[in-house]
């Protein structure tokens, strides 16, 4: 599994959910400007199983982040439920699950065999640079694919 390329392959399928204002990178950036979806700390569980190809399938859990304003209270606490909803035109939870694919068939754009939003935490107001904080949430997907 390319880790780069599922990052990359995350950041897409949330882009393409086309959420007005919602900044997307494959990468933790310097400075977020809020809205923004980002994936960040990697944890892997290498030789799963005995599955196919050497070393059978590596699990990856991949902590995305999402962040909204904290200018204003209420409106990016608002604005954090209506991302993280379960579906409708601004949740990131839909966009991520619609990566997975048809029954069957692989995920990300065949990057994965499969993926899965395991727990979404981490509800606070989060430190930036600059003396900034945001309010945000954490969103940890598991990502299923063969080793090589």
């Amino acid at each position: 599994m390319q880790l780069a390329q599922v990052k990359a392959a995350l950041r897409d399928a949330v882009a393409a959910a086309e959420i007005p204002g919602l900044q997307c990178t494959a990468y933790v950036p310097a400075e977020p400007h809020p809205p923004a979806f980002y994936p960040g700390e990697v944890v892997f569980a290498p030789n799963n199983s005995f599955g196919p190809g050497p070393g059978g399938y590596d699990t990856v859990d991949i902590t995305c982040r999402v962040l909204t304003s904290n200018a204003e209270d209420a409106d990016g606490q608002a604005l954090l439920d209506t991302l993280l909803s379960r579906s409708g035109p601004y949740s990131i939870r839909q966009a991520l699950l619609a990566a997975r694919g048809a029954p069957g068939q692989p995920a990300l754009g065949g990057l994965a065999d499969d993926l899965m939003i395991v727990r979404i935490d981490g509800y606070r107001e989060i430190p930036g640079p600059n003396e900034a904080s945001y309010y945000g949430a954490q969103i940890t997907v598991r990502v299923v694919g063969s080793g090589s």
